[in-house]
């Protein structure tokens, strides 16, 4: 058993008991190479005296704290395209082997959503069966 993150309706997130390779199990281990590549491209990619400007520490951050956010309803946005069935969560083995990905219907606006993109796509390339 470990930890995984569920969406709530209100945008944030619970946190429950999975088994490992169940379909919750896969979710999670999607979110933190997501997450990881995200962060990685993202608010990590500076050399270390960028940070020292205060402007520049406060934007990473930020950028950190959106991409940690964003994550958990990214996920299981990724879990409903990767479904063979419409209205239904994809499985495991589903999520493991999605290679396509469909910008229809998500919210633009979210500054850490282009991110979450960018380490879906750098997770895809570097294993081509999973993110991560």
């Amino acid at each position: 058993m470990r930890d995984a993150l569920t969406p709530k309706d209100d945008g944030g997130a619970t946190q429950k008991q999975v088994l490992p390779g169940s379909k919750e199990a896969a979710l999670a281990d999607m979110g933190v190479a997501v997450l990881k590549q995200g962060l990685t491209k993202g608010p990590l990619s500076h050399d270390p005296e960028w940070f020292n400007k205060d402007d520049n520490y406060a934007t990473a951050v930020q950028q950190a704290l959106d991409l940690q956010l964003d994550v958990v309803p990214f996920v299981h946005q990724l879990a409903k395209q990767a479904s063979s069935f419409p209205g239904r969560a994809a499985s495991a083995d589903e999520l493991k082997n999605m290679n396509t990905l469909s910008l229809r219907e998500w919210d633009s606006r979210r500054p850490a959503r282009l991110l979450l993109v960018v380490g879906w796509c750098w997770g895809a390339s570097t294993n081509s069966n999973a993110p991560g």
